[in-house]
């Protein structure tokens, strides 16, 4: 079956599971669907494989604190944008910078970014307004409806997440279908080929890191 969207997910785990039969299911749609969402975020966490050059993150004059939005898990490239002018934004963490090292004047060189508590500042501050361009490794950005389509997760990776949406339907201790052992299980499963995803990641943005320009 083509996992294309939620409800594509919905139906390969009804089927998996032997809940085919309404209207009287042992989970329902609303709690499948909660459980895929669930499902997209711990992929997301646990595999560090969504990517997205796409954020871009207004200021106005004067102001150094940017918005962080929550679905952001690391920032990992950054530019400056102003008066269509471009340039490349060093990104450090707030231990590797003391204040007192930080420019208070010119142009902003530095984003200084904590992860632990989804801030962003730009050093120095800005005398004009602009924006800043972000690379960043994400969560979804948006909870998707049974209808949606599943566009974070490659193809080959989305059946992985009916693992996690078996690890939560039998841990739900209220219904007839509990069983903690199944759901372990489950999870321990998930877990497993999310390592995999992330390990296969690491690998590629390393030989990426290796290969070198092509000789004019």
């Amino acid at each position: 079956m083509s996992l294309e969207t939620i409800g594509d997910l919905i139906k390969a785990f009804r089927e998996d599971e032997k809940d085919t039969v309404g209207p009287e299911y042992f989970w329902s749609d609303p709690q499948l669907v909660r459980f895929a969402n669930g499902a997209l975020v711990a992929f997301a966490e646990k595999t560090l494989s969504i990517v997205d050059d796409g954020i871009e993150v207004q200021f106005s004059a004067g102001q150094d604190l940017l918005s962080y939005a929550e679905y952001i898990i690391d920032v990992l490239d950054a530019e400056l944008v102003i008066g269509g002018r471009t340039w490349d934004l060093d990104i450090k963490a707030p231990a590797d910078v003391r204040r007192s090292q930080l420019p208070k004047h010119g142009r902003p060189c530095l984003l200084v970014v904590n992860n632990a508590i989804g801030s962003m500042r730009l050093a120095a501050k800005p005398s004009e307004p602009g924006s800043v361009r972000l690379t960043v490794i994400r969560r979804p950005a948006k909870e998707l409806a049974k209808d949606s389509k599943i566009t974070d997760v490659n193809r080959a990776h989305r059946k992985h997440l009916l693992l996690y949406l078996k690890h939560r339907a039998y841990n739900v201790n209220d219904s007839e279908m509990f069983d903690p052992a199944k759901a372990a299980g489950f999870l321990n499963e998930f877990n497993y080929e999310c390592q995999q995803v992330y390990e296969a990641e690491l690998r590629r943005r390393s030989g990426a890191r290796r290969i070198k320009p092509a000789a004019w």
